[in-house]
């Protein structure tokens, strides 16, 4: 920008017949003038960028925040995997009873099948009805 000025300005006053223009001196100055004033900026804007970063990587969609909840669903999904594993086992062990245990068969036509054996007697309770 310094050059396109001192270059219009030397344009001008060469149009107007002057034979003086800037001097290297003169651009040096004019340079350290507009940097001196441009440069302050730089203390201002630095500590704004530095917060708006660390706030974009904090709360942005991919942040920190998200990453955190992404930790507390992964923990949550362990221990539903976790337990699913036990049920799962535990399935397993009631299978291998039933193919190989015949007391295990029994008891379970009994208990939700409501089986019995010949010979047996079945005494039923009954309430009586409450009244209301």
């Amino acid at each position: 920008m310094i050059k396109i000025y001192t270059s219009y300005v030397n344009s001008i006053a060469k149009f107007c017949g002057r034979k003086d223009s800037f001097s290297q001196f003169d651009q040096l100055a004019m340079n350290k003038k507009l940097t001196s004033k441009n440069g302050k900026w730089h203390l201002i804007l630095w500590p704004f960028m530095a917060l708006g970063s660390v706030l974009f990587i904090i709360w942005s969609p991919n942040g920190l925040l998200h990453l955190r909840q992404l930790h507390i669903e992964h923990q949550e999904l362990i221990q539903k995997n976790h337990t699913l594993e036990k049920e799962n086992h535990r399935l397993y062990e009631e299978i291998g009873k039933l193919r190989s245990d015949p007391a295990t068969i029994e008891h379970l036509a009994r208990q939700e099948l409501g089986l019995v054996k010949d010979g047996e007697l079945i005494f039923q309770f009954v309430s009586p009805p409450s009244e209301k």
